[in-house]
């Protein structure tokens, strides 16, 4: 009870008031400024999250598909190339780039030079698809050569994607339901964001 007393009598003095008034307050703003700290670090995170999914979920992707198979009898053979926009906004063609191989010799990683370009400069909007580039002749009637590269393309975000492909080539009469298998693995078959 003199205890209470003493702290009441103490706290009733108004300097030893204006001190503990003083230090709750500055308890407070530590507190406060945790919490706000806190609060910014949880704001820019979900401002990164929402960013990478709409960046993700919102950008183009452009693949590369082969419409037809070659014809066994044709003099020469020649593959056509089709582009495609299956992403959800417009993206810019920039080049393909093309290597084509004996059969079995896709080297275990995709070479970094050596490749022929052919220069586009091609917008496709979501769900477009483009089958203006001319087709390629193959070096010879041999079945299974394989024709491998990858395409460059920009987003609407002003980022560059690399599209990989690689496609074992079969005739019409040898190639049974698919006559350009994917070889490879997901190596020569994957996309990425260009460093």
């Amino acid at each position: 009870m003199e205890l209470i007393a003493a702290f009441i009598d103490w706290i009733a003095d108004p300097d030893n008031l204006t001190a503990v008034s003083t230090f709750t307050i500055a308890v407070f703003v530590v507190a406060l400024a945790v919490v706000t700290r806190r609060q910014a670090i949880l704001t820019k995170e979900t401002i990164r999250v929402t960013e990478r999914a709409l960046l993700d979920l919102e950008r183009a992707a452009i693949t590369v598909t082969f419409p037809d198979p070659v014809e066994r009898s044709a003099a020469e053979w020649y593959v056509a190339i089709t582009l495609s926009n299956i992403g959800r906004s417009f993206g810019t063609v920039r080049g393909i780039f093309l290597k084509i191989g004996a059969p079995d010799s896709l080297p275990v990683k995709p070479p970094k030079k050596g490749y022929e370009e052919r220069a586009i400069d091609l917008i496709l909007r979501p769900g477009e698809t483009w089958n203006g580039l001319p087709p390629i002749r193959m070096p010879s009637k041999q079945e299974g050569q394989i024709v491998y590269g990858f395409i460059r393309y920009e987003d609407v975000f002003a980022r560059t994607w690399r599209r990989r492909f690689a496609v074992a080539v079969w005739s019409d009469e040898n190639a049974g339901p698919q006559p350009y298998q994917p070889v490879g693995g997901e190596v020569y078959n994957g996309e990425a964001l260009e460093e």
